[in-house]
């Protein structure tokens, strides 16, 4: 994703134990937002680019570069928060849990890294845990320059946004997409029916999860709605596509509980649709 920067002239760093700073991070990119939580409105929306960078130690330079320098990360903000974009995710039952097995719960599924550490979100709607890993330079960069920040995995604001709008007696699927991975659930009011991470290179990679999906559980191509929100590398080709055989497709708006900036651009704000949800959940 190219690099941008929206800012609300009405912005005043001044304000800033007014506002709330929700920052989002991943391999490919570090983006951040700011909520004024007086009048419930994003007043800016940033993203910075980390794909050039090849090894894990260069991202971590170009983080701790950016982080030094961007004047809109300086200040002490009332809250501040990091959405972990992370394909290397597992969800636990709360009565499964145990705090000293989060590694072995992460390596029936995933190949772990020594570079690698590993956290963990409880969603109180699920009675369940997420467990998900980050890569250790990028999170000592973070915390050297916003200490004790704590990190949110991107199923946080996926599942509980979708478990709490879903129908209550119909089937919702919903597709969340990231630079290489795509979140695909599966709801209906305050249930989870199926959640899983894909790996996806081209549109017709996420087609084929979505359709696979559908099949699996039974749902109905012509009936059962899709709500999708990030965006893929060609995202009109793409709709186009789905459109051919998902007959219900929305691409929700951010939360509609908030305001947003005039200056913020519809495709950029949709991409970034869990880093705004995440102020509704925490």
């Amino acid at each position: 994703m190219k690099e941008f920067s929206y800012v609300d002239e009405t912005l005043d760093l001044n304000r800033a134990h007014a506002y709330r700073l929700s920052i989002q991070v991943s391999l490919n990119g570090f983006s951040f937002s700011i909520l004024d939580q007086v009048r419930g409105k994003f007043v800016l929306l940033r993203h910075h680019d980390l794909s050039a960078s090849t090894s894990l130690e260069e991202k971590a330079d170009q983080l701790d570069q950016i982080m030094g320098s961007d004047p809109y990360l300086k200040p002490s903000y009332k809250k501040t928060m990091a959405l972990v974009t992370s394909g290397k995710s597992t969800l636990i039952p709360a009565a499964y849990f145990q705090e000293d097995n989060l590694k072995k719960y992460l390596e029936f599924n995933h190949d772990m890294d020594e570079l690698e550490e590993i956290h963990y979100n409880y969603l109180e709607e699920l009675g369940a845990y997420t467990i998900f890993a980050m890569p250790n330079p990028l999170s000592n960069t973070i915390i050297k320059h916003l200490e004790r920040i704590p990190y949110y995995h991107q199923g946080l604001p996926f599942i509980t946004w979708h478990i709490d709008n879903a129908p209550t007696h119909k089937k919702r699927a919903a597709l969340s997409i990231y630079e290489n991975f795509a979140d695909i659930g599966v709801f209906s009011r305050n249930n989870l029916h199926f959640y899983n991470t894909f790996l996806w290179s081209a549109g017709e990679d996420l087609l084929y999860y979505i359709l696979y999906v559908y099949k699996q559980l039974k749902l109905d191509v012509s009936g059962n709605e899709l709500y999708v929100c990030g965006s893929a590398r060609d995202q009109r080709e793409f709709q186009k596509l789905l459109g051919r055989y998902i007959k219900k497709i929305h691409f929700p708006k951010p939360p509609e509980q908030f305001t947003y900036s005039y200056t913020f651009r519809k495709e950029s704000a949709q991409h970034f649709t869990n880093l705004f949800r995440l102020s509704l959940c925490v």
